[in-house]
């Protein structure tokens, strides 16, 4: 079962990481469009450079972030694939 990682300091969660989190989904849609799945890697290492330290000092953090990604990059390719079908 997945573990709910808690914020930092029980701060609430704020409306930047559902931006940040659309944002993602928007360029990896738009790289593999134009063809540029390599350059998708870039949304990834963002990400891990981002929450590196938080990555490094709590493991339960870093398996999340490690699902979290997969599952988003995986329902990207979902919406990309369908879109293919669609046009």
């Amino acid at each position: 079962m997945i573990e709910k990682v808690e914020a930092e300091n029980n701060a609430p969660a704020t409306e930047n990481g559902r931006i940040i989190g659309n944002l993602e989904r928007l360029l990896l849609l738009f790289f593999l469009w134009e063809g540029a799945a390599v350059a998708a890697t870039f949304i990834v290492a963002v990400k891990g450079l981002a929450r590196f330290k938080k990555m490094e000092e709590h493991q339960a953090f870093a398996e999340y972030v490690i699902i979290e990604t997969f599952l988003f990059v995986l329902i990207t390719l979902i919406i990309y694939k369908f879109c293919q079908l669609l046009f």
